[in-house]
């Protein structure tokens, strides 16, 4: 998978940041420093509990590229809205900027290729690939 990826591309972000979670619950972060991804975890209340630096090999960024790539999300939408008013839910963001490649995009409870409070499968597969890039680190 990775070997498609072009070596064109650069391999680290200009800026790369993710936060899902909400006041109730666990909520995660995790943004690049420019030398590494800080993660950080939040108890409920938003009451920091861990921060970990970690440092993908190239091969994982390669293949967390190639996925994005892959599954187009640079042309997510950027805000996801509930079309319900919301007392308390999931939050998320995630901005990344990658040589001329942007993301922005955010929801509260809907998330892309959905219209309810679930996650797709496509955001399942970003979690997923980001948690790849983590060395496995839980996403919420």
């Amino acid at each position: 998978m990775a070997d498609r990826y072009a070596a064109s591309k650069p391999l680290h972000p200009n800026k790369l940041r993710f936060g899902i979670g909400g006041y109730t619950g666990e909520s995660f972060e995790v943004h690049w420093t420019g030398d590494a991804l800080e993660y950080r975890v939040y108890d409920p209340g938003f009451e920091l509990r861990i921060v970990r630096l970690v440092n993908p090999a190239p091969h994982d960024w390669k293949i967390f590229w190639q996925w994005l790539d892959e599954h187009d999300l640079w042309s997510w939408p950027q805000t996801y809205a509930s079309e319900t008013p919301l007392q308390d839910g999931t939050s998320w963001s995630v901005q990344i900027e990658a040589g001329d490649r942007k993301l922005a995009s955010a929801g509260a409870n809907p998330y892309p290729h959905s219209r309810s409070d679930r996650q797709p499968p496509v955001f399942k597969g970003f979690l997923a690939a980001l948690r790849r890039l983590l060395g496995g680190l839980e996403l919420g």
